[in-house]
């Protein structure tokens, strides 16, 4: 998406750079899940 479209819809996110680790899952709150109306497909994980 065009940095536009992102400042008209006023979103806002942070880069993070970290080293990956397989034991800490990430987590997401249902607010964030609800707005992006995001399917989880449970039996692929």
């Amino acid at each position: 998406m065009p940095l536009s479209v992102f400042k008209k819809l006023g979103i806002d996110f942070i880069v993070m750079d970290f080293p990956a680790d397989d034991d800490t899952p990430i987590l997401l709150g249902r607010p964030f899940l609800a707005t992006g109306r995001t399917l989880i497909d449970v039996e692929k994980g």
